[in-house]
C-alpha cells in the first residue's frame, strides 16, 4: 500500500501515513480552508487500510491547534479506524499529544475518545 504524505504549511497539519513503516501521525496546525477537500485524501487511504490494517496500529495526533471543522474531519477519520478496535486482530492505539496548559486541545481529544472506540 502507498504511502501517504502531507507536508506542513502555516496552516496545514503534516500527516504521514505509512503502513510499511506503521507511522501514522497527523503533526501541526489545521485549519484548512476546505477541510472536506483536505482530508478527502486521508479518508480514502484509511478506508483502504482498514480492509488489510497491520497487527498493530499506533496513530500519534499532535496538534497543537484545528478549527472545528478539522475536528470534525478527525472525527470521522477515527471513526473508520473504529472496526480495528472492535476486532481481535490487530491492536490499535491513538495517542492524543497537547500542551499540559491548553484546556481546549485537552478537551477536543476527549471528545473525540468519547466518540469512538479507540484506545
Amino acid at each position: 500500500m502507498k504511502s501517504l504524505v502531507i507536508e506542513a504549511t502555516s496552516y496545514l497539519p503534516r500527516i504521514v501515513l505509512d503502513k510499511n513503516l506503521g507511522v501514522f501521525e497527523f503533526l501541526g496546525r489545521s485549519i484548512p480552508k476546505n477541510p472536506d477537500e483536505f482530508y478527502c485524501p486521508v479518508f480514502d487511504w484509511v478506508d483502504k487500510y482498514v480492509t488489510k490494517p497491520n497487527e498493530s496500529t499506533n496513530i500519534v495526533i499532535d496538534i497543537d491547534y484545528m478549527n472545528t471543522a478539522s475536528h470534525k474531519c478527525l472525527a470521522i477519520i477515527l471513526n473508520k479506524f473504529n472496526a480495528l478496535a472492535n476486532s481481535d486482530a490487530t491492536f490499535i492505539k491513538v495517542s492524543w499529544k497537547y500542551d499540559s496548559t491548553d484546556e481546549d486541545m485537552l478537551e477536543m481529544g476527549e471528545e473525540l475518545e468519547d466518540c469512538n472506540d479507540l484506545p
